[in-house]
């Protein structure tokens, strides 16, 4: 029986014979017994049972682009203020 582990484990992997080590995240296919365990201490599942669901993929190039043209806004912003700011600042102004 295929069962998807959802925690690290040691387990008997041929009815107490030898004992295998079991990773969270993999599936393994064991013999009923073991498997019956497994799922009934919550130690992994049925891989039917877990489908997993793709993450649509977004196209981030609107969003990248709009992260840019916010950043060059606020360069041109800080430009300006800074700009303003050495024309109108005592020390910079002509004396006649």
């Amino acid at each position: 029986m295929k069962i998807e582990v959802t925690k690290d484990i040691k387990a008997a992997c041929e009815k107490g014979v030898s004992t295998k080590e079991y990773k969270a995240g993999n599936v393994y296919d064991i013999y009923e017994d073991l498997a019956q365990v497994f799922l009934k201490e919550g130690w992994g599942t049925s891989p039917e049972n877990t489908k997993k669901t793709e993450k649509p993929k977004i196209d981030d190039t609107k969003a990248k682009a709009k992260a840019d043209d916010v950043a060059k806004r606020k360069s041109i912003l800080d430009a300006k203020i800074k700009n303003k700011a050495l024309k109108s600042s005592p020390e910079n102004k002509k004396t006649k």
